[in-house]
């Protein structure tokens, strides 16, 4: 087992949401952190995508237990991979904005943030009329930036449930950390790329039967009471 399981494990628990998380959204007010909370839906959404692997398996496990979700994917990734991109489309999940080259978004400079965001919009194929969603790669943003944003249109999303997956836990982690997010109002982050999502995979099923115990729906960004 990883050194790093178990402080990350109280960094999640005890740290992040009575410390890190009401600081975090001081400095993001603008951002959708969470959604009506008297409401028994929650969304489920994938970073870091496409794969050619495992977002189909994804999309597949998706289709099985009827759920929507929301995808926010790279630039770079959609260019490499457009079919899966259209392939998330056509089975009604909605796509959202990761920047274009997966570079942390407050390490750029305005400019260099304001080209990114474009590229990536114009690869993943995101118009005028349609909802516009942005996640940024590491879940860090700059105010000037989030200004940015707005001028584009964007709603700036971030989370209140963020299990580790990237870092190679095993699915019973994932399963356990994210399943402590799953509360009316939660939006949850998974990876379905950029390494071995096996983990991911094999937690995925035991996510969504834990959201129908729970009474929870899952559902598109776009669609979250708020």
């Amino acid at each position: 087992m990883q050194w790093w399981l178990w402080p990350a494990t109280v960094v999640y628990f005890v740290v992040y949401p009575e410390l890190g998380l009401p600081l975090a959204k001081l400095t993001n007010r603008h951002a959708l952190w969470q959604g009506d909370r008297s409401v028994r839906a929650m969304a489920l959404t994938f970073d870091d995508g496409p794969d050619p692997i495992y977002t189909p398996a994804v999309l597949d496990l998706l289709d099985t237990f009827q759920v929507k979700a929301t995808f926010f994917l790279v630039g770079e990734r959609a260019r490499k991979y457009p079919n899966v991109v259209e392939e998330i489309r056509r089975r009604g999940h909605e796509i959202g904005n990761h920047s274009d080259s997966w570079t942390f978004s407050h390490k750029l400079t305005d400019m260099a943030f304001e080209s990114d965001l474009l590229r990536a919009e114009a690869s993943i194929g995101i118009g005028a009329h349609t909802v516009r969603l942005f996640r940024p790669a590491g879940g860090l943003i700059r105010k000037q930036q989030q200004a940015i944003l707005r001028k584009h249109g964007y709603q700036l999303v971030l989370a209140t449930g963020l299990p580790f997956d990237p870092f190679g836990p095993p699915s019973a982690w994932i399963t356990a950390l994210t399943a402590r997010s799953m509360v009316p109002g939660g939006v949850v982050v998974l990876h379905d790329s950029g390494g071995d999502r096996t983990p991911t995979l094999k937690a995925l099923p035991r996510i969504l039967r834990i959201a129908k115990r729970r009474g929870l729906e899952l559902v598109k960004i776009s669609e979250l009471p708020r």
